[in-house]
């Protein structure tokens, strides 16, 4: 199983930039869990620490969308090595100059979020250039996905072990120099610096491939921000707040294995079935988890069982990406996905609490079925949109 990935990993460019985009991937889930500890140590507030720490959440998506315009019109080393020294020096001054100021911690966490080094997105559109087989490609997409998905994890985990050594400040001084180190590295690697974009012809007309897949990424992302949600909802109800963790553990080992699994066995399928397919799948197995929430054991196999059967839509949505826009808009077309994800999972949560309380956790798995239905049921109207050919070129 593993031998796809060495195979990818071997290709000439591939190996250092990709570790470069891990390292820099890594902050992400360090800073969300790190600055909401900062700030509730330095105020005392709870409903502060929030609001910083989605300051944050916020400055991220929108950083990523616009550095993905940036990278596609100048290049990414102009992009991601100054990005690098923002952000680090905005995490600076959060820990050193905030003053228990929550507006001014906001601030500085908006900004450090915004200018967090694109290395994924970047390594996104290096892949294609690098790595000429579709197969072998397929297999580079899931890797990056199982890759950032496994920062996900490792993120508050590393936190959590510079907690028992020291504050939450200094986590987010290891973030902050993370940050810089990654952008500089993947700027500096051959790949890199030898990518250029490719020329904008004029009078160009949007695509509607991306405007179909933008549609599905709002849906599943609100979805997952029930989700975020509904599993602590459910582990309340079950009595226990720390089952949640647990919880989310398992459905972090379900995305990893389905993520790896789909990567290591690349279907020869349209991308747009094997996209609609994980769709459905992940729709019948969040009703799934629904109906079997009050057995504890049930529930803990439904929720690895959708996050298996959920990790190839993803994955098959970015490969997508190939064949829907041009090589000089993949950058900002993969980072709009991102952004679009990350900006409806916010108010996928937002929705959840206020659910959660009127109709139970359950509800909120059923929701995100019928969300993840509604995004497979739009896929297979504007399926003619989503071509399975080779638009890209490699540059």
């Amino acid at each position: 199983m593993l031998r796809p990935y060495l195979a990818v990993l071997r290709t000439p460019g591939v190996a250092l930039p990709m570790l470069a985009g891990i390292l820099g991937a890594l902050p992400i889930g360090m800073l969300t869990v790190g600055i909401l500890l900062f700030v509730r140590t330095e105020t005392g507030s709870l409903t502060a620490a929030g609001a910083v720490a989605g300051a944050y959440g916020a400055g991220n998506a929108v950083g990523l969308a616009l550095q993905g315009r940036l990278i596609d019109r100048h290049g990414q080393p102009v992009v991601l090595i100054p990005a690098g020294l923002i952000c680090a020096t905005s995490l600076v001054l959060l820990v050193f100059a905030a003053s228990a100021n929550p507006v001014t911690e906001a601030v500085f966490a908006g900004a450090a979020g915004m200018a967090l080094p694109a290395t994924t997105t970047s390594m996104r559109a290096l892949l294609p250039a690098l790595v000429a087989d579709d197969r072998h490609r397929t297999t580079g997409y899931a890797l990056l996905a199982v890759s950032f998905q496994l920062t996900m994890v490792l993120g508050p985990l590393v936190v959590s072990a510079l907690l028992a050594i020291t504050g939450p400040g200094i986590a987010i001084l290891c973030a902050a120099a993370l940050a810089a180190i990654a952008g500089t590295v993947f700027a500096s690697t051959g790949a890199s610096r030898t990518w250029r974009p490719a020329p904008r012809p004029a009078g160009r007309t949007p695509s509607s491939g991306l405007s179909t897949l933008l549609v599905g990424a709002t849906g599943t992302g609100f979805g997952a921000g029930l989700i975020s949600v509904g599993i602590p909802a459910i582990a309340l109800e079950h009595g226990s707040a720390s089952l949640a963790a647990l919880l989310f553990a398992t459905a972090s080992i379900g995305d990893l294995a389905g993520g790896f699994g789909y990567g290591a066995h690349p279907s020869r399928r349209p991308k747009s079935s094997q996209l609609i397919l994980a769709l459905c799948c992940g729709s019948v197995a969040a009703v799934v988890i629904a109906m079997v929430s009050g057995w504890l054991v049930l529930l803990f196999a439904a929720i690895l069982l959708a996050g298996a059967v959920g990790a190839p839509a993803g994955i098959s949505t970015s490969a997508l990406l190939d064949s829907v826009v041009p090589s000089d808009a993949i950058t900002r077309s993969y980072a709009l996905l991102v952004c679009v994800g990350l900006l409806s999972g916010s108010g996928g949560s937002a929705a959840g609490g206020a659910l959660a309380d009127a109709a139970g956790g359950r509800s909120l798995f059923v929701i995100d079925g019928c969300c993840l239905a509604g995004a497979a049921a739009w896929t297979i109207a504007r399926r003619r949109t989503l071509r399975d050919g080779k638009l890209l070129t490699s540059t």
